[in-house]
Order: C-alpha cells, then structure tokens, then sequence
C-alpha cells in the first residue's frame, strides 16, 4: 500500500508541475495522461500483489527452523535499480534505489541479532544471523518492522523494514550486504553472485 500511495504521490506532483510550468495546455491532454498513469499503477498493484504471493509460497515451501540455505537468497526489496555495486573496501555491498517507505524483505531465514540506529554510516541499520554461516546486512533504514526485535525469528521475504536514507546517504535506498564466515564488517563478500 506504501508503494501505491508514493507512486500516486508522485503523479500528483508531476501533474502540479506540468500545470504550473504550462507543458499540459489542453484538457484533452490532461484525461489521456491521467488515463496512462491509472493503467501504470494498476499494473505496479497488480505486480505487488504477484511479489507478495510468489513470497507466500516460497515460505510454505522453506522448512522455516531458523536455518537458511545456502544456495537460494531472496532479492531484498522491491524494484531492481542497483546504483552501486560491491567494490571490495570501497563499497561492501550493493545498493538498491527506491522511494522512502518501500519494505526491506529478508533474504533468507535467520534470527535478527542487532538492530541499531545510527547517526552517520549505516544509519538505522539490522543485521541477520542465518546461522549457516552467513550473515546479511540491511542499512539506511527508514524504519523497523514492528514485527520484529533482537532475538526474532525471520522467514525469507518478511518485512524487517523500509527503505530511507539514515546514517551517510545521497537519497533513499537499501545497502545490503552478506558476510561470510561472521558476522563482522571485515567479512563482506560480493552480494550479487548470490542473488542473480
């Protein structure tokens, strides 16, 4: 529901600009963009609701003991725009565009083991123990899931969050990472090989 309000939200201003600046100048035209934009956000609910059912059944799928698999991650949000890419020290994960308000999923089953809020860095970030040697990384937070807490339990695909802009940030998006090996900074790995 987020995700529909924001893409209305922004028609919205679109259109107010449009108006203002004069680039809309017949009514005519007004009705056949607005008719565009109603079939574009039908289409992204439509697409919402297929994610959210895909999640569903991969859960009933998953044996959900906290243990997650190896060779099956989840992608953690919603929409695919990678701006930055895992560059070893220089960029420890990748980072993937949204607007504020979007949910973070959980790539993969685990036990959340931290959950901090921090005022540069990562921000408001969580960190999931998947207690297969692996550990994923979801920073820049907006918010927290009310759902969850240090301690909790996570299936693969529920929401831990939404995306913000916390701690050092350009604009909002979700930094992710996975470590291998602890649950340390020193053990990132590339994230990428492991969701495509």
């Amino acid at each position: 529901m987020k995700v529909i309000h924001n893409v209305l939200t922004t028609i919205m201003m679109i259109f107010v600009t449009a108006l203002v600046w004069g680039v809309i100048s017949n009514p005519s035209q007004i009705t056949e963009i607005d008719d565009e934009l109603t079939v574009e956000v039908q289409e992204e609910a439509v697409m919402t609701k297929v994610r959210i059912a895909k999640i569903e059944a991969l859960n009933e799928e998953a044996d959900l003991n906290p243990i997650g698999r190896t060779d099956s991650w989840g992608w953690p949000t919603v929409g695919y725009r990678v701006t930055a890419f895992y560059r070893s020290s220089s960029h420890t994960g990748i980072d993937i565009a949204n607007q504020r308000g979007t949910p973070v999923f959980a790539s993969n089953i685990g036990t959340v083991v931290e959950m901090r809020r921090l005022t540069s860095g990562y921000g408001r970030y969580i960190l999931i123990d998947h207690n297969n040697g692996y550990w994923t990384l979801y920073a820049h937070l907006q918010e927290f899931s009310s759902e969850i807490e240090i301690g909790s339990a996570v299936s693969r695909g529920q929401v831990i969050g939404y995306i913000g802009c916390t701690g050092t940030c350009t604009g909002p998006h979700l930094h992710f990472e996975i470590r291998r090996g602890c649950g340390e900074f020193r053990c990132h790995v590339d994230p990428w090989p492991y969701l495509r």
